[in-house]
């Protein structure tokens, strides 16, 4: 559990209470944190989450505003999913509700409730895709003059990676006022930034071989993002069981396992975070 000792006035908490302690915590301003997982484990929905938990609630009477960079889904999804994570309900059902609103009143009404409570919610989306650091910079720069930022997603983790590798190659391109890298970026902006993707290699071609949810890989296994990592201050590994399917109903057990493994910049795991996760509502919660 966290402590006072622990807490700065101005770190964000996560919602995840185990997480916020292993951060010292909270997201902390002038941070980045890089959040990788395999294909189909869940980076989206435990980023979303994140989202979720700190714009649905007010920080000392304000609410944080938060700005998300995401290619893998338009801002109308986002927010059709995080009134879903709000209202504890399938994302399903706002399908059927947009389509043919064959759900039923309890549903449609919980719905409703959540698009309520997050009306003050303050959270801006852009799509744009193949975006490049700085038109991301840029973005950035104008949106937190109109309105300061306090929190910074992006699922943008290849094109960070590129942008990087361009910039190691023609130091000419960065100056003080025109950062090259994430770090710089977080610190000129004075906001946490967090940073997600996936690992393009199988889980079969790490070096233990195993499946094992409680098997994690070390930190030189992660050479994929070797230039993203350099700029971490934190990276967070995601790793959850499959989906456990109920062969006579077909429909996905409740809740399922999955572990959160955080490394700091210096290298060492500074430990593991035991999570559930629902798949029919793509929720994640910590265990008890």
């Amino acid at each position: 559990m966290l402590n006072n000792n622990d807490m700065n006035e101005s770190d964000i908490q996560t919602g995840f209470p185990d997480l916020d302690c292993l951060i010292e915590g909270g997201l902390k301003k002038g941070k980045v944190y890089v959040l990788v997982t395999h294909p189909s484990v869940g980076t989206n929905s435990f980023s979303l989450n994140i989202i979720r938990n700190i714009i649905s609630r007010e920080h000392d009477g304000i609410r944080k505003n938060v700005m998300l960079f995401s290619s893998g889904m338009k801002a109308e999804q986002v927010v059709q999913h995080i009134w879903c994570l709000e209202a504890g309900v399938a994302l399903s059902a706002i399908v059927n509700l947009n389509r043919t609103w064959a759900i039923n009143d309890f549903l449609r009404i919980k719905i409703q409730i959540s698009a309520e409570d997050l009306k003050e919610a303050q959270l801006s989306v852009d799509e744009t895709a193949d975006i490049t650091f700085f038109e991301l910079y840029k973005k950035l720069l104008k949106e937190n003059k109109h309105k300061h930022l306090d929190f910074i997603v992006t699922d943008h983790l290849q094109q960070m990676k590129s942008d990087k590798s361009k910039c190691s190659k023609n130091n000419q391109l960065e100056t003080d006022s025109h950062p090259c890298n994430l770090k710089k970026l977080a610190r000129k902006l004075n906001v946490p930034i967090l940073v997600f993707g996936q690992l393009n290699y199988k889980i079969e071609e790490l070096e233990d071989k195993q499946k094992d949810i409680n098997v994690f890989p070390v930190w030189d296994n992660l050479k994929e993002i070797e230039s993203v990592k350099q700029d971490a201050d934190v990276i967070k590994f995601l790793q959850r069981e499959q989906e456990c399917v109920n062969a006579e109903n077909k429909e996905f057990h409740d809740w399922i396992g999955a572990k959160l493994i955080v490394w700091e910049n210096n290298h060492e795991k500074n430990g593991i975070v035991n999570l559930n996760f629902c798949p029919r509502f793509a929720k994640f919660r910590c265990q008890d």
